[in-house]
């Protein structure tokens, strides 16, 4: 498994490097007229995009506990990234900060999912060593 996460962590970032050098010319491609436009897409897209790396982790994840029948596991995974942590996110956020950190709910969303994950991991190693042990 270390070799997939790997590689989508360095997808990930690679994509997101790619965003920050370059988004101006992908977005002109969109809408090659409107200047405002893409100043408004390249100002919001750095924070839009900033937890997108952790997508592919996600994915993975919910990918690896389906195939192998852990799907209340991958559920969770799943419904963290759209239906748990993204609407009360979108809910609090703009409230504390301001309307304008609705632009980073969504990234704020895969990093609370990866954290979801990231304990389910953990149950699930604590509980193999648990029954080598004995309990």
């Amino acid at each position: 498994m270390a070799f997939p996460f790997k590689a989508f962590l360095a997808t990930g970032i690679l994509c997101y490097i790619l965003i920050i050098f370059f988004s101006r010319g992908f977005f002109s491609i969109f809408n090659p007229g409107d200047i405002e436009l893409i100043n408004f897409m390249e100002s919001k897209s750095l924070l839009y995009f900033s937890g997108f790396f952790l997508a592919g982790f996600n994915i993975l994840m919910i990918s690896y506990w389906q195939a192998n029948e852990r799907t209340r596991k991958a559920l969770t995974v799943s419904l963290s990234r759209s239906v748990i942590w993204l609407p009360i996110l979108i809910a609090v956020l703009p409230l504390i900060f301001g309307s304008e950190a609705v632009w980073i709910c969504h990234s704020v969303s895969e990093v609370m999912t990866a954290v979801t994950a990231g304990v389910l991991i953990v149950s699930v190693k604590r509980k193999k060593e648990n029954q080598k042990v004995g309990f």
